[in-house]
């Protein structure tokens, strides 16, 4: 039957949560690390 034991809630647990866990953490390394990075380079530089 598996990790789950034929629970239906008990299989979407085991796996929505790291799914979903895995998204956010994606979504803040995006926010705080790339995010900032991208902005860095869109500025014009101003060395005229």
């Amino acid at each position: 039957m598996g990790m789950a034991g034929g629970n239906v809630s008990k299989y979407l647990v085991k796996t929505c949560v790291p799914m979903l866990g895995s998204l956010i953490l994606a979504a803040l390394i995006y926010r705080f690390i790339y995010l900032p990075i991208l902005r860095w380079g869109r500025i014009p530089s101003k060395s005229v």
